[in-house]
């Protein structure tokens, strides 16, 4: 059984088309139904640039927080950020850039 919300819906569907038998059901929460745009294209592009030399650097670790995360979460009223976007600033430092770069590919295709 597969649970997966926008983008990780439309990953794990990709992989239940792929292996059939591996899949017994599907859980899909808004999945991305259409190709990206000619702006998210690019700045994916920019992105995958990003990542290709520099890897999970600072700049990209903004840049993927601004796309997906509103002005008022990442920063409150006092200055500090949320306890979310702290939670996914340590997360990225533990991403591979290898495996981003294979979700922003998997997203632009």
């Amino acid at each position: 059984m597969c649970l997966g919300v926008t983008a990780g819906a439309y990953i794990l569907t990709l992989f239940a088309m792929k292996y059939k038998e591996r899949v017994l059901g599907l859980i899909l929460v808004s999945p991305i139904c259409k190709g990206p745009s000619w702006t998210e294209w690019i700045y994916n592009k920019v992105l995958l640039n990003l990542l290709y030399f520099y890897g999970m650097c600072g700049l990209l670790k903004e840049c993927l927080l601004q796309r997906y995360f509103s002005k008022e979460l990442r920063c409150s009223i006092q200055g500090a950020e949320s306890d979310v976007i702290l939670t996914c600033r340590r997360l990225l430092d533990e991403r591979q850039s290898l495996n981003v770069m294979r979700f922003l590919q998997a997203v632009n295709a």
